[in-house]
């Protein structure tokens, strides 16, 4: 499996698991190219197909990942099932956990130390890493 392929499984099992359908089942291709064209405040989704048998096997995979390195499983779950970006990621939950003693501080405050979007992207990298191990 080429990371792209981990990437492209990941987004589809956030895309599976957002998705309003009441548990496992069908559901209609052309309900999903529909769906799809539908226009969103936040990104355009792309579409993405995953069993789901597959799926559960990735969030499978994402809960023994969660069992060792909850910031990891953490992060993955705000790439993926929540549509953050890295730089999200890096503001609003790795910078407290960096650095709790200045969790209270603004943002903007000049005291405050933040963590880096590039960081994110490392350590997302090992969790894919990772599930994909578990998934292979």
């Amino acid at each position: 499996m080429t990371e792209t392929d981990i990437k492209d499984k990941l987004a589809a099992w956030g895309a599976w698991s957002r998705s309003d359908s009441s548990g496992l089942g069908y559901i209609s291709p052309c309900l999903l190219m529909m769906r799809g064209n539908v226009a969103e405040t936040r990104r355009a989704p792309r579409a993405h197909y995953i069993s789901d048998d597959d799926a559960m096997l990735v969030g499978a995979a994402i809960t023994a990942l969660r069992a060792d390195y909850e910031v990891l499983a953490e992060m993955v779950i705000r790439k993926y099932y929540r549509c953050w970006t890295a730089k999200e990621i890096a503001q609003h939950y790795l910078t407290d956990i960096e650095y709790p003693r200045l969790a209270h501080l603004d943002w903007e405050h000049r005291d405050k130390k933040r963590s880096d979007h590039r960081h994110v992207g490392l350590m997302l990298k090992e969790a894919e890493r990772m599930i994909e191990q578990y998934l292979s």
